[in-house]
């Protein structure tokens, strides 16, 4: 039973998956990995901005995570990503924002 956070982080981790992370609404994200010095972990704090709508967040968080973690590190992935989410989250519903044109460049998310 995994009734509480390092009860999870065990579970995923006996189940051999590396990459941990749990996303909390506006609370930071908590994430660990296995590297080939023990365990890593920490926390991406999520920008705080004025949210219209969150539905879809955790979606777009997913998603965005993925297309980052291709070209980045795991926390630089994650935080990425958590931009994209805030991003979303200043819009109603979970495509508008997208209507503002194209998705935030690098330079932005690097801000």
């Amino acid at each position: 039973s995994c009734s509480n956070r390092p009860d999870l982080w065990a579970f995923l981790q006996a189940c051999n998956i590396p990459y941990r992370a749990i996303s909390q609404g506006a609370a930071p994200i908590l994430y660990e990995w296995d590297s080939a010095t023990g365990i890593q972990q920490g926390e991406i704090v999520v920008e705080t901005v004025t949210c219209v709508d969150s539905l879809g967040a955790g979606d777009i968080l997913h998603g965005a995570f993925c297309h980052y973690l291709l070209h980045s590190s795991f926390p630089e992935a994650l935080r990425q990503a958590s931009r994209v989410a805030s991003l979303a989250c200043q819009s109603f519903g979970p495509r508008e924002w997208m209507g503002r044109g194209s998705a935030p460049s690098n330079t932005a998310l690097n801000r």
